[in-house]
């Protein structure tokens, strides 16, 4: 999307032009000075909660001086495995950036949808 504006391009066109190289700029949380270790509270802690609360589909439920507890770790866990990072429970830049990915809903997306591309039948859009 470009705007408003929808824009549909076949795998080939993408391919014949693009070199693999690519820049992607992503916004931190706001807060977010370093890692996010387990034990840690503060306002980074709530938004790790709140993206995690987003990604798994249950409620945001705004807390108090949340804590970075066991539960949080195995959620960041479960989410880790499921993107393909290391499971360790620590949130550094690229659980970030996949966190920012998965909730971010104005973050620029390739669509995969089935279409008339004749090789593998599917376009980017």
């Amino acid at each position: 999307m470009m705007g408003s504006e929808t824009v549909t391009v076949s795998v080939i066109d993408i391919a014949s032009q693009w070199t693999g190289d690519y820049t992607l700029l992503w916004r931190i949380p706001r807060d977010y000075q370093k890692e996010i270790l387990p034990g840690y509270k503060g306002t980074e802690v709530q938004w790790l909660d709140e993206q995690l609360a987003k990604v798994r589909g249950r409620p945001v439920q705004p807390r108090n001086n949340t804590v970075f507890d066991d539960e949080l770790v195995r959620q960041v866990k479960e989410f880790q495995l499921a993107n393909g990072l290391v499971p360790d429970g620590i949130v550094g830049a690229q659980t970030l950036f996949r966190l920012n990915i998965a909730t971010d809903t104005k973050a620029p997306k390739l669509i995969y949808s089935q279409s008339s591309f004749p090789l593998a039948g599917r376009t980017a859009e």
